[in-house]
């Protein structure tokens, strides 16, 4: 059997949530199994060493002249000429047309409950070809959709829901959230919790490591961590008030890290902050590596992550595995994900997450029993279990 997997997001050099899950995956797929072969599409040759998985992979770069639709155009034309007897795409992002079948994996449908998150521009930029190529897609769609970043996601959704053999899921949430909004058949939808490399996220005792890598960003401790893109989805501008009403209240020096790049709506968030008394006491050290980011969890007081919506959401378990206590908002899959592991708060009310993150830092007692509640948590994920539960799956096809 060839199964074909769309890597281009696993090739990435600065990957986050979507990315992490299709790279790991990919890694425990070659560790479950060397029967079938593995046909891995990319747009630029494998960033990893492809003999490091097996022999039974193999990658195929497809080269694309534009930055943007290979996965609609670039795939489709691979799927019709030479398909493989399954394709695997880790995102709802799938081909337009193929004649091999198709799992895809739906991460969440955020762009359906709160398209004020998503940007209006156009994909491509304002050059000539996109200004055509909105034309072409507004004319084709009789209006319905344009080359922007939020009818991007919808068409693709829609497109996923409609030829897809198989979609997964990464929480109850999710799925009941595409049943809602789709009209999308129940057994078509199919429920794989995401994991977290347990090679990587551990707690470790190791101080010369973690004073090396707090040099490394010029960070000083007692200090609050926030894993994630900066946007307006994950309610930044929303964390951002919740630190200063710590910082009025908690006369002791903390600060804040806010590890990411900046995303839509990030510019309301940095005019609050250039105009805060929270200024200095907020470090961006923007995307951070695997290898440095567990070492920031286990020095870190607490991770905060009182997003809007999360399909499942990476950090909270990284963080927790880590023996990081995590704080997260009572919206959308973060209560079934973190459970019992972590405060689960209303993200719009800052005061009580200020007082809730002030008793962690004032209260080691507290703070240990979080902890400890986390490390049970985490026990419930892994990112074999997910590869074993979609390799499953996908063999089915």
């Amino acid at each position: 059997m060839i199964i074909g997997i769309d890597a281009s997001r696993a090739n990435k050099k600065e990957k986050t949530g979507t990315e992490w899950y299709s790279y790991n995956l990919i890694q425990q797929f070659s560790k479950l199994d060397q029967k079938n072969k593995y046909r891995l599409y990319t747009k630029k040759p494998w960033q990893e060493n492809i003999n490091n998985l097996g022999n039974n992979f193999e990658n195929k770069v497809l080269k694309w002249p534009f930055g943007f639709l290979w996965n609609l155009i670039r795939l489709s034309w691979e799927m019709i000429i030479n398909p493989p007897d399954v394709l695997f795409v880790p995102a709802h992002t799938i081909p337009l047309f193929s004649r091999t079948k198709i799992i895809t994996t739906c991460h969440d449908v955020g762009f359906e409950v709160f398209p004020e998150f998503y940007a209006k521009k156009l994909i491509g930029g304002k050059n000539l070809f996109s200004k055509i190529l909105y034309l072409i897609i507004k004319i084709f769609s009789l209006g319905r959709y344009s080359n922007n970043e939020l009818d991007y996601h919808r068409f693709s959704m829609k497109l996923a829901v409609k030829k897809a053999y198989s979609i997964i899921t990464p929480s109850k949430f999710t799925a009941h959230e595409i049943k809602k909004y789709y009209n999308i058949n129940r057994s078509k939808v199919n429920i794989i919790y995401e994991g977290y490399d347990q090679d990587q996220y551990h707690p470790t005792k190791n101080n010369k490591l973690k004073k090396k890598i707090l040099d490394k960003y010029n960070i000083k401790e007692p200090f609050l961590i926030y894993v994630g893109r900066l946007e307006k989805k994950k309610n930044i501008l929303g964390l951002l008030k919740t630190f200063s009403l710590i910082k009025k209240k908690y006369k002791k020096p903390l600060k804040l890290l806010l590890v990411g790049k900046p995303g839509y709506g990030w510019k309301k968030a940095e005019q609050f902050l250039n105009t805060s008394n929270i200024q200095r006491e907020v470090i961006r050290p923007g995307w951070v590596s695997d290898k440095d980011l567990p070492l920031l969890y286990n020095t870190a007081l607490a991770l905060v992550f009182i997003s809007y919506y999360e399909g499942f959401g990476l950090p909270p378990l990284e963080a927790m595995s880590c023996g990081c206590p995590v704080i997260v908002s009572d919206r959308a899959s973060m209560p079934e994900i973190v459970g019992s592991g972590g405060l689960i708060l209303d993200p719009d009310n800052y005061k009580q997450i200020a007082k809730e993150i002030i008793k962690i830092i004032k209260n080691n007692k507290n703070r240990q029993n979080l902890i400890k509640k986390g490390f049970s948590r985490i026990e419930k994920f892994s990112w074999q279990k997910c590869a074993r539960q979609t390799l499953e799956l996908i063999k089915n096809y």
